[in-house]
This record gives structure tokens, C-alpha cells and sequence, in this order.
């Protein structure tokens, strides 16, 4: 994917997005959930690298091996926006009533990608180049953080 960021842009916000299975926007979802009521934009952050698949990209699966969750969502979306915040991202838009917590943040699941020791301790962007590079090291998480003002 060239351009992840604007790719997940349209994903989170297009009407009617219908590429690679999509069948409407996250944006699109809420509208129809709240029967038109909840109409949100999301702005886009991310890529960041959040570590190893197994902390953060494994399912947790119930005794059939039915997929019950992901594991250690939360951590998920906390190293995210915490990536987000050292690269000087400021929340305070997305806190919509001022008690000091953002009240809406969507994290996608990029890729599982490859990527060396040294790059995993990296916070901030993963350039696709710098994926590619790396073919044969630890398996990285990569998520994108969409929020809402």
C-alpha cells in the first residue's frame, strides 16, 4: 500500500467505501447504527509500530476455536496513541466534554510485517520501505489511530 494513512482516510470516512471488501466506511457504520444521528469525520494518525504479534495481534479463541477477541486490545490503543503523543499529536480536540479523557479512538490492524529489534524499539512511523527491508526479523504489530473531534 503506498499512501496507508490516506488509504485508512477513506476507509474511516468515505460514503459508500467499497474497495478490498469494504462494504462502507466506519463513518457510514455509525450513521446507519444511530439511524443518521451519529454523523462523524475522523482524522487519521499512524502508522506506528506497537511491538511483537504475539502481545498485541494474536485471537483469543474459546475450546472449538471459535475467535472470541484480540489479545491485549487495550494495550493496542494505548501504545498507539502513545506514539501519537510523542509525535506531538494533540488530544485535546478529541475530548468532546472537557473532562480531560478523548471520547472515540478506532485502531486498525495493519499488517503483521517484519521488522528488526532495533526498529521495534522505534517510536513513531514505519515507512512500507522499512517493512520490506526487513523480511526476516521479529514480527512487528503496526496500527493506525482514527479519531474523532
Amino acid at each position: 500500500m503506498a499512501d496507508p494513512k490516506a488509504f485508512y482516510t477513506r476507509v474511516a470516512n468515505e460514503k459508500g467505501f467499497s474497495e478490498n471488501g469494504f462494504m462502507g466506511s466506519v463513518s457510514d457504520y455509525f450513521s446507519a447504527q444511530s439511524g443518521g444521528q451519529f454523523n462523524i469525520t475522523f482524522d487519521v494518525v499512524g502508522p506506528y509500530t506497537l511491538g511483537s504479534v504475539k502481545s498485541y495481534g494474536e485471537n483469543v479463541t474459546d475450546a472449538s476455536g471459535n475467535r472470541l477477541y484480540d489479545k491485549n486490545a487495550e494495550g493496542m490503543i494505548t501504545g498507539a496513541c502513545g506514539q501519537a503523543h510523542a509525535d506531538g499529536l494533540d488530544f485535546s480536540p478529541y475530548d468532546w466534554d472537557d473532562d480531560g479523557f478523548v471520547e472515540m479512538v478506532t485502531s486498525y490492524m495493519l499488517a503483521k510485517a517484519k521488522l528488526p529489534a532495533a526498529a521495534q524499539r522505534q517510536s513513531g512511523r514505519t515507512s512500507r520501505s522499512r517493512l520490506r527491508n526487513h523480511a526476516t526479523a521479529t514480527s512487528a504489530f503496526l496500527s493506525m489511530l482514527a479519531l474523532t473531534r
